[in-house]
């Protein structure tokens, strides 16, 4: 096994100890040529069913996966003296021919989408020092339409913003010597954001920039604006 896949999986947490060392055995194996499927990957049928037999365990999930890699990024991130977080969202489509349009070669495609909404550390000098959150989902059939307007922000996707700021929170907090700069487009300028980072203390609170989506008035000196 690679010694890179070593220092990652160092304190992978899956429930049991087989599904680490499975996990190591498939990162080793499929690192060599990324681009192959899970067949071409491996040199025989019993390592193929094992590969999917091991994503098909219920205990293997994004976050088990990710478990020993967050742990190796945060150990990364307190060698340096500044990190960037910047986050943003991801659309994976996955689409598969339901059925002929007969006309040639015209074929009608199911779409399976989901939405990866990852943040990584990088460096100033954009060195990358690994995935410390991500979360997936998938929009409903039926459009809420404007139904959004009376939704808490709880229950938005917007919230996905604040949760991940809410993750470099805690980096910052388990990583004192590094000053933590959490990153975000104008999805992420939202109100609620700027609130819950006034409660947050400030040793523990991530710094932030956020790309303007509006125009602001600034209260300055003397009633000014």
């Amino acid at each position: 096994m690679q010694e890179w896949i070593k220092n990652e999986l160092e304190n992978q947490v899956m429930g049991d100890l087989r599904l680490n060392k499975r996990l190591g055995f498939l990162l080793d194996t499929l690192s060599v040529e990324p681009s192959k499927s899970i067949p071409c990957a491996n040199d025989t049928w019993a390592e193929t069913f094992a590969a999917y037999r091991f994503f098909d365990n219920d205990k293997v999930n994004f976050n088990s996966i990710m478990s020993g890699h967050k742990a190796a990024s945060l150990n990364r991130i307190q060698q340096e003296s500044v990190v960037l977080i910047p986050q943003d969202t991801t659309f994976l489509n996955f689409a598969t021919d339901s059925h002929s349009k007969e006309m040639g070669t015209l074929r009608v495609k199911d779409a399976n989408q989901q939405l990866l909404h990852a943040s990584i550390a990088i460096t100033p000098s954009r060195v990358n020092l690994g995935v410390i959150e991500g979360s997936m989902w998938q929009r409903p059939e039926n459009k809420t339409g404007n139904s959004r307007n009376t939704k808490p922000i709880s229950e938005k996707e917007s919230q996905r913003w604040i949760d991940h700021f809410a993750t470099a929170c805690d980096v910052q907090a388990a990583s004192p010597d590094t000053t933590i700069v959490s990153i975000a487009d104008r999805e992420g300028d939202i109100h609620e954001w700027f609130q819950y980072a006034e409660n947050i203390h400030e040793n523990s609170r991530a710094s932030y920039i956020i790309r303007a989506k509006a125009n602001r008035t600034i209260a300055l000196d003397d009633d000014e604006t």
